[in-house]
C-alpha cells in the first residue's frame, strides 16, 4: 500500500471539489497511519492523537485519506481501539463529526 495525497484534501480548496482539509503536520505521517490502519469494507481506518482518518483506494495500492468524525467509524472499531487504549472516549466524543473537527486540522494535534 501507498499512500498518495489527494488535491481535494487540502489547501487551496479545489473548485467543485470537497473534503475534509488534511492539517500539514499529517502530511509527514500519512505513509504511517496507513502501515498501522485497519480495513473495514473497502475503506481503512486508522486514529493519531485521538482524531479519525479514513482512507480511500483510488488505484491498485494507491491510497489517499483525509480526516473524519468518530460517527463515520465502524462502532465495533471504535470501541477496539477504546478497548486497546488507542483513543478515549472524550475525543470521541468531542470529535463526533466531521463539524467538529474543522478548527482542530488547522494546528498542531494536543
Amino acid at each position: 500500500m501507498r499512500y498518495e495525497r489527494n488535491p481535494k484534501h487540502k489547501e487551496p480548496w479545489h473548485h467543485g471539489k470537497s473534503g475534509t482539509l488534511c492539517p500539514r503536520w499529517s502530511w509527514d505521517i500519512a505513509q504511517e497511519l496507513l502501515n498501522s490502519s485497519e480495513q473495514v469494507g473497502k475503506c481503512r481506518y486508522a486514529v493519531y492523537s485521538g482524531i479519525a482518518f479514513k482512507g480511500h483506494e483510488h488505484a491498485p495500492g494507491q491510497w489517499h485519506g483525509h480526516p473524519i468524525g468518530w460517527n463515520e467509524v465502524d462502532q465495533k472499531l471504535v470501541n477496539q481501539w477504546i478497548r486497546e487504549k488507542r483513543v478515549k472516549r472524550r475525543e470521541v466524543r468531542k470529535l463526533w463529526s466531521s463539524n467538529d473537527i474543522g478548527d482542530l486540522m488547522r494546528g498542531d494535534p494536543e
